[in-house]
């Protein structure tokens, strides 16, 4: 029987020598209950059973690309053991008794040779008639030449077979040889069950050990999903921080708005109050052009000078001067008043320009913070994705291998 052919065989061959090593087990089991019974009618149901268990062996060889001859000799085996076994049971239907007394053995036909007498004897049938024994002989010569012709056979195709298996050791190949003696069958068989079963717990530990690793690899990213959660949470309590401080500079901001809409309003009332100052200090002056006006009319005529009208210009002139010197000392206050808060003015609105250019680089910085942790918070999102997708693709692989395992399992 070839190892090769065991080794692969189709679904269709299998299932058949399944069922021919089945029914030669259960054969050769009946013809050992069978003999063991040590009854005369069990002879013929253990060879029958033993028929059935060549014929069977006989389809287990075949099927299992065996030489053909070794399948056709089994073959013939089992037609001679079931010519015997019809022989045995025509005997006993024919109402002949079964006898163990060694004068029928030596009163036999005197054309039954001993190997016939003592394989009828060991059958424990004996004929009652000449002509009957006679015949059931000469079957059992035909067969015992038979057996020896096969005897012959397969001690040649033995002979053979090992001057093959000398060749094969003294010249190694890779291929394994053809055919091998029947009778180390089985225990190739059992070999080549045993290499399945040891590739079988070889797949089924690297089975666990992947599991095992696909199990480590599913706990990291169950961590890594885990962090990144926290990672996501912590960034949200810093967009939710950026927008309160945000809105707070608003706030702050529309009160600095209001302040400043306030101070402008009091730098209109104090130009307007700077306008009214000015209008009053103008009035002095025009009481002055008024006098001189008048004092120019009443002048005599070129070149007369009176004493009286020369004392009282002199103290007009003196009493204009007085005014004059009260007017500036009035006015310079007033003119120090008006640069002051002319120069308050413009330093406010220089310090508005400032808060303000300062708030919309507060206000643009935060926006820019706010969109980097955003978009932070969108790639962690991605990210966690990704790692929820790993975890349920490591799930069903372990969900896959797990079912693997109990089908292996049940087999």
């Amino acid at each position: 029987m070839s190892s090769s052919s065991l080794a692969s065989p189709t679904a269709e061959n299998a299932q058949k020598l399944k069922e021919a090593q089945l029914k030669i087990g259960m054969a050769l089991k009946n013809a050992q209950y069978a003999l063991t019974a040590h009854a005369h009618r069990s002879l013929t149901t253990a060879l029958h059973e033993n028929v059935n268990a060549l014929t069977a062996l006989s389809k287990y060889l075949s099927l299992s690309g065996s030489p053909v001859k070794a399948a056709a000799i089994a073959g013939q085996m089992a037609k001679i053991l079931r010519s015997v076994s019809a022989y045995v049971a025509a005997k006993e239907r024919s109402g002949g008794g079964w006898q163990r007394a060694e004068g029928s053995h030596h009163s036999s036909s005197p054309n039954t040779s001993p190997s016939s007498s003592v394989m009828l004897h060991e059958l424990g049938c004996m004929p009652d008639s000449p002509r009957e024994s006679a015949g059931i002989v000469a079957d059992l010569q035909r067969a015992v030449e038979e057996l020896k012709e096969q005897r012959d056979m397969m001690a040649e195709e033995k002979r053979a077979l090992k001057a093959a298996l000398e060749e094969s050791r003294q010249h190694p190949v890779t291929t394994t040889p053809c055919a091998v003696v029947e009778a180390h069958s089985a225990e190739v068989a059992d070999k080549d069950a045993g290499a399945a079963i040891r590739e079988l717990r070889a797949e089924l530990d690297s089975l666990k050990h992947e599991l095992r690793e696909e199990r480590t690899r599913a706990a990291a990213l169950q961590d890594q999903l885990h962090e990144a959660e926290e990672q996501v949470e912590d960034q949200q309590d810093q967009v939710q921080a950026l927008r309160l401080q945000l809105k707070l500079s608003q706030e702050e901001k529309l009160s600095q708005d209001a302040a400043f809409a306030k101070k402008e309003e009091e730098i209109k009332a104090l130009q307007v109050a700077l306008l009214q100052n000015s209008h009053s200090t103008s009035s002095p002056s025009s009481a002055l052009a008024a006098a001189k006006d008048a004092s120019a009319a009443a002048q005599p005529p070129r070149g007369y000078v009176d004493k009286d009208d020369f004392d009282a210009l002199r103290l007009q002139n003196q009493l204009l001067q007085q005014a004059l010197r009260a007017q500036e000392t009035q006015a310079r206050p007033t003119n120090s008043q008006a640069v002051l808060t002319q120069q308050t003015l413009e330093e406010i609105e220089a310090d508005h320009q400032q808060q303000l250019e300062a708030m919309k680089l507060t206000i643009q910085n935060q926006y820019n913070r706010e969109t980097e942790l955003l978009g932070q918070q969108h790639a962690m999102q991605d990210s966690i994705d990704d790692l929820k997708r790993q975890l349920q693709l490591s799930s069903n692989r372990q969900w896959v291998q797990q079912e693997r395992e109990q089908h292996e399992s049940r087999v």
